[in-house]
């Protein structure tokens, strides 16, 4: 019993992952990964190139400067929750949005 609760315990941290959300910092690297949270202005000027409703956009830092930051978009998620798999095409994300 002891030892189910121990296993449970370790498989649970394992499974949370060590990620950490925080703003995008002005020296983003190139081939950084980063996921992208899509506000409402943000769905509505990026709708035409990544897809209506789509809340999250995750890949590569491809070059990130003073205004916007290209990615090499891996996956998107929508905000229904329905992920979408890309293969890295380039999306430019206003830094302002």
């Amino acid at each position: 019993m002891m030892l189910r609760r121990a296993t449970t315990s370790f498989l649970a941290l394992c499974l949370a992952g060590c990620y950490v959300y925080r703003p995008a910092a002005p020296q983003l690297r190139d081939g950084q990964e980063v996921q992208v949270f899509l506000n409402d202005r943000g769905r509505s000027e990026l709708g035409a190139t990544v897809g209506a409703g789509i809340r999250t956009l995750s890949g590569a830092v491809v070059q990130a400067g003073d205004s916007s930051i290209v990615l090499a978009v891996s996956r998107t998620r929508s905000i229904d929750g329905a992920e979408y798999e890309w293969t890295r095409e380039h999306v430019s994300v206003p830094r302002l949005l």
